[in-house]
């Protein structure tokens, strides 16, 4: 059972203003209005990398003020403000989990929403984020995304190779699924232990589960569990 410290809990409410150029021209190498599954693949591979750099310096501001803060009343108090790497804030409250993106600029994009977003420190610099809602976008891509789910697992310091990503999205009410290159090899999971340490109970066999990232296992005293590819590897 993985132990996370939660940081804070989130949904994404955004508007946005569907203008630019039409990135369903072969011509066009990104950005523009988001019409499709490869638009929405580009938007947020540009966005991620700076969308990390935020989540994990909230996680360890937040880690330090959620223990600090447990024992006031004044919801003000509880939150916590970080800057986005091209501009604008990213401000949550630990005590209710509502979160503002101000003027967010995250990869040549601008992000302006009210959400609910989760960040889990996992410990030996290990991160995870989940978040949904609406996603209201401006500049480089322009458009309006509903994120249904969205999951980003990475290391610190966060690089291309130990940053995975997945997202369920729809677009002018089609669904897509998109991802980073995968969330891994399950057979990195095989030996590794889902039982508790002093009772150790190692994955024997692993498949594919549900998402980029789930592995479907069995274990030596034959449970079926699911494991999680993460930056680090299997958890």
């Amino acid at each position: 059972m993985r132990n996370f410290s939660l940081v804070s809990y989130c949904g994404l409410l955004l508007v946005v203003a569907a203008c630019g150029s039409d990135s369903s021209d072969p011509g066009d190498p990104g950005g523009g209005e988001i019409r499709s599954q490869d638009d929405v693949r580009r938007l947020f591979e540009a966005v991620v990398p700076d969308l990390v750099e935020a989540f994990t310096e909230l996680a360890n501001q937040q880690f330090a003020a959620a223990s600090a803060l447990s024992t006031s009343t004044n919801k003000a108090e509880g939150d916590s403000s970080v800057p986005c790497p091209g501009g604008g804030t990213l401000v949550v409250n630990v005590f209710t989990g509502q979160a503002t993106l101000t003027n967010c600029v995250a990869g040549g994009v601008t992000i302006s929403a009210s959400l609910t977003l989760a960040v889990f420190d996992l410990g030996l610099s290990m991160y995870d984020a989940n978040f949904n809602g609406l996603l209201m976008v401006s500049g480089s891509f322009n458009g309006t995304v509903a994120v249904n789910q969205a999951f980003i697992s990475w290391t610190a310091p966060a690089t291309v190779d130990n940053t995975f990503w997945e997202v369920t999205v729809t677009v002018n009410d089609l669904v897509y699924i998109v991802s980073s290159a995968g969330g891994g090899d399950c057979n990195e999971c095989i030996g590794v232990n889902a039982g508790p340490v002093n009772d150790p109970n190692p994955a024997t066999q692993c498949e594919p589960g549900l998402d980029a990232f789930a592995c479907t296992c069995q274990t030596q005293s034959g449970d079926t569990v699911t494991l999680y590819l993460s930056g680090a590897g299997c958890i």
